[in-house]
């Protein structure tokens, strides 16, 4: 078992890899900035003209002091380093309980190596550098828990107070978390029911509830908490999903390839081992698991939920086949420990443009980060730009002094916004109508939007100031012309 505790350091070393993408990361920095600069953390919206003075509930607001934080006295490298190590102690915790059976019983090395590379595959899509890491660290701590407490340690669940009382100041997510806590507790609920164990189902029923009321416990109160997932029903849906996080599952994709492989693996272990997982654990994972095939959101949470029946399972699929435990070998183990740590301490951040790296992982910056386009947009003057929504986020952190048309707050946009952001980008024969009735000055297109160029182009009314291999920024003709 010491040598499938290396899992989580390997999963540290590749997410020691990241870089940072423009969209989500800088506005919660910024917003991060003006919480640590001013004391106070805002209500409203001042990051677009379409939805400026709305109110917007502001979950992360610990996540975005967090980042600004470490971002501003140690650098980006420090960020990074951070967000390796909240999403792989998140999966340290859940492989912690997933190295022995429900009985107590150790599981063979490579079962418990190859489910949680599977678990960890599953959630890989949603790894980027933003407060979602906060939400999968807590996740995993609740997985913990539930775990735990299925395994006889009937107090285990009271940790869910201080999980979600941390978790509803750091990230969204722990709507998910939520959800996760009911179906735990309703089914544990059912089987202690039926074992006539009312001290377990007492701690059980404390447990959960603790774990709700714990989530008042932000500057919102529980009507934060209320606003937060309203608000994502109230956006009409044309914005969320549309989003790239909530669209359903398509095994044309790469990960949702890999959902449905974990899917079959599990399913084969269950009837080659002849093996059913406890009630506890089927019936989130299943829930889970139909969500995550509605939206992709659902991903990493239900990768999560499918390590420990996925490790049994195979498992009891090997002894059913009668495969004997491989022998220790000490030195190859050592060996690779140690090669493992030294490998872990070189990709560290800090030094990573001198490793050997292609060129998409040498810098902490993602290359479709808008750096020159931005330089040439932002000169310090209060006006209105539109943008691509993923380099917007970039624009509220680089030009503070503007606002944008909408950014990656999916949430916070009516059905209304979308389409005319859509319209814009896709040169709509409206497009500069548009543009004219919010007072648009600048326009930052990414160039593979080619037909909202073109509409810009044809209009009379836009010309193009700037072009690299990244972006286009265009100024009105009659306007000051960008730097």
């Amino acid at each position: 078992m010491a040598f499938a505790s290396l899992l989580p350091l390997h999963l540290f070393t590749l997410l020691d890899l990241s870089v940072i993408e423009p969209h989500d990361f800088w506005w919660h920095v910024r917003t991060g900035q003006i919480i640590g600069q001013t004391g106070s953390i805002p209500t409203t919206d001042a990051f677009s003209f379409v939805t400026n003075g709305a109110r917007f509930v502001n979950e992360p607001w610990l996540a975005q002091l967090i980042l600004y934080e470490v971002f501003s006295n140690l650098g980006l490298a420090a960020v990074i380093l951070l967000h390796a190590l909240t999403i792989s102690l998140g999966y340290a915790l859940v492989w912690r309980v997933a190295r022995v059976s429900e009985d107590g019983v150790p599981l063979r090395t490579s079962n418990v190596m190859l489910a949680s590379v599977i678990a960890a595959a599953v959630g890989a899509g949603h790894f980027g550098v933003r407060p979602q890491s906060f939400s999968l660290l807590l996740f995993g701590a609740l997985v913990w828990a539930m775990a735990a407490q299925s395994r006889g340690r009937g107090k285990a669940l009271y940790w869910s107070a201080p999980i979600f009382a941390l978790w509803t100041n750091l990230h969204g997510g722990f709507a998910f978390g939520l959800l996760a806590l009911a179906i735990h507790c309703a089914a544990r609920l059912r089987a202690l029911y039926t074992l006539r164990d009312r001290r377990a189902m007492m701690h059980t029923a404390a447990g959960g509830l603790v774990g709700v009321v714990a989530c008042g416990c932000n500057p919102a109160g529980f009507s934060g908490v209320y606003e937060h997932v309203a608000m994502f029903f109230r956006a009409g849906g044309t914005g969320v999903l549309a989003n790239a996080e909530f669209v359903p599952i398509s095994i044309k994709t790469a990960h949702g390839l890999v959902f449905f492989v974990a899917c079959a693996r599990l399913l084969v272990a269950c009837v080659r081992g002849k093996h059913m997982p406890p009630f506890a654990q089927a019936l989130p994972l299943g829930v889970f698991g139909v969500l995550a095939i509605a939206s992709v959101r659902f991903e990493p949470y239900f990768g999560f939920l499918l390590l420990l029946p996925l490790a049994n399972a195979m498992e009891a699929e090997s002894n059913a086949r009668k495969e004997p435990i491989a022998p220790k070998r000490s030195v190859t183990h050592a060996a690779i420990v140690v090669a493992s740590i030294v490998l872990a301490i070189a990709t560290l951040p800090f030094w990573r443009s001198k490793l050997p790296l292609p060129a998409s992982r040498g810098g902490l910056l993602s290359a479709e980060t808008p750096i020159l386009a931005t330089l040439a947009l932002c000169d310090g003057s209060h006006e209105r730009v539109f943008a691509d929504q993923g380099f917007a986020s970039y624009l509220i952190y680089a030009c503070p002094s503007d606002q944008v048309f909408l950014d990656t707050r999916v949430q916070l946009y009516d059905a209304r916004a979308w389409e005319e952001y859509d319209a814009v980008v896709g040169g709509r024969f409206d497009a500069p109508a548009i543009l004219d009735a919010y007072k648009v000055d600048h326009v930052m297109m990414r160039l593979d939007q080619r037909d909202g160029e073109r509409a810009l182009r044809a209009s009379g009314v836009w010309t193009m100031t700037y072009s690299d291999e990244l972006a286009t920024v265009w100024s009105r003709v009659s306007s000051r012309s960008a730097p």
